[in-house]
């Protein structure tokens, strides 16, 4: 299912990006402090700006939320243990849109004392024609009330455009030491030295799938962060 999804998306990205008209709530892309240490609630609602009927369907970007967090993922139609790779909600009828039943994405964690922040996205898209979707993600943060925080440069690292068509821009580079472009299977395409905090990555000899962007710390501490090349 996801390789359909992704062939898809190739063909057509241009239309996709033309043809959603979604609607989020609070917003396509939040930035939220966890709430309480045994359980906090983070989501995001969305529809058609026409509150047409449609069947939603997820795949995930990417996952960055700290290891020692315990999280689990809900959607209209079900919960998951963790966040899996894809997912699919339930049928939104007529009637139901224009009740004000929405499609959602609601993550709960408990964070206990493992303090940090992460980020994860997801690329959500109706069923029946899986190009007329759109990103949203979630930044997560849990700072240690006790003690001052010092600021972990790899999280402040962001990367667009995602999905990237030839141009793959990094921004908050300057505790970074290297970028390496590794497939899925962990062979390294590319690896370079950032030189400026921010810098940008031509992706035009890599052919279409997805990637992930291992960016390494000064110290050796590394996040991985996965993307979408297109044609």
């Amino acid at each position: 299912m996801q390789n359909y999804i992704l062939s898809t998306l190739i063909g057509l990205l241009t239309f996709s990006l033309n043809a959603q008209n979604f609607t989020f709530n609070p917003a396509q892309h939040i930035d939220e402090e966890i709430q309480e240490d045994n359980y906090s609630v983070h989501g995001i609602s969305l529809m058609t700006t026409d509150l047409s009927p449609i069947h939603f369907e997820w795949s995930l970007i990417e996952n960055t939320l700290p290891e020692g967090w315990s999280y689990s993922l809900c959607d209209l139609g079900g919960c998951y243990v963790g966040v899996p790779n894809s997912g699919v909600m339930d049928d939104i009828t007529e009637e139901e849109a224009l009740a004000g039943v929405t499609g959602f994405l609601k993550l709960n964690i408990t964070a206990s004392t493992f303090y940090g922040e992460g980020d994860i996205s997801f690329y959500v898209f109706e069923s029946a024609n899986p190009t007329f979707g759109d990103t949203v993600s979630m930044h997560i943060s849990w700072a240690n009330p006790s003690s001052e925080i010092v600021e972990n440069g790899l999280s402040r690292v962001k990367l667009y455009p995602n999905p990237v068509h030839k141009e793959l821009y990094f921004t908050n580079l300057s505790e970074v030491e290297i970028i390496q472009i590794m497939s899925l299977t962990g062979e390294i395409l590319i690896d370079f030295s950032p030189h400026f905090p921010t810098e940008n990555l031509d992706l035009a000899r890599i052919s279409e799938g997805i990637y992930v962007a291992k960016v390494i710390h000064e110290n050796g501490n590394y996040i991985n962060k996965r993307f979408i090349k297109v044609e």
